[in-house]
């Protein structure tokens, strides 16, 4: 199979935005690709670094689990697809929104909490896992998961790189504004000004 280049990224994009991916994969095959090839094109357009936010929210909804497994894993994930991202059905997209080290904090620590042991392992792995969290990894009730998260403790104490803090109070607080204001915004005043004689 060939790779993607940024043109075709785009028009396989462009596509993915007015279409669902498996209308895009028939598409794609009708035109004399095969079905994995189209498949492959939709992965590597969701790769692909140009992407506008809009064509990675757009793919970031996509039927096809790996197009949104590919999507969780990139550093410009916008964050409210990635919160809704780590809450998905698909084992897959999980994994890779747990394996994301520009993930925020507050959504690894959710992760934490998943019911298959495969995204608790990967999240301890995680170098933006905050330490707390790792701690409390290294007690869970799997034997797996103890074993990683020790692991990840000890390379930590030698000195492995972490993830840097992503500023995100700062930056909870301005999502949490924006969306209060949008709000507030939306439906006019909650107090009926006194009429004025």
């Amino acid at each position: 199979m060939r790779e993607l280049d940024d043109h075709q990224a785009q028009i396989v994009a462009s596509l993915m935005r007015n279409s669902p991916a498996s209308a895009v994969v028939q598409t794609l095959a009708g035109q004399g690709a095969s079905i994995v090839e189209a498949e492959h094109a939709a992965l590597e357009a969701a790769r692909s670094p140009n992407l506008s936010r809009e064509d990675i929210q757009t793919m970031g909804q996509s039927r096809d689990p790996f197009v949104r497994a590919v999507i969780a894993s990139r550093a410009d994930c916008p964050l409210g697809l990635l919160v809704a991202l780590a809450d998905d059905h698909s084992l897959d997209v999980r994994l890779a929104v747990a394996g994301n080290v520009h993930a925020i904090p507050s959504i690894l620590e959710v992760l934490a909490q998943d019911k298959h042991v495969a995204v608790v392992r990967q999240l301890a792995t995680n170098p933006a896992l905050p330490h707390p969290a790792l701690v409390n990894l290294a007690a869970h009730k799997d034997r797996k998961v103890r074993k990683t998260a020790g692991a990840a403790l000890i390379a930590r104490a030698n000195g492995a790189p972490t993830s840097p803090d992503h500023a995100t109070p700062e930056l909870r607080d301005r999502v949490f504004e924006d969306a209060r204001t949008a709000r507030e915004q939306a439906a006019g005043p909650s107090v009926a000004a006194p009429p004025q004689y």
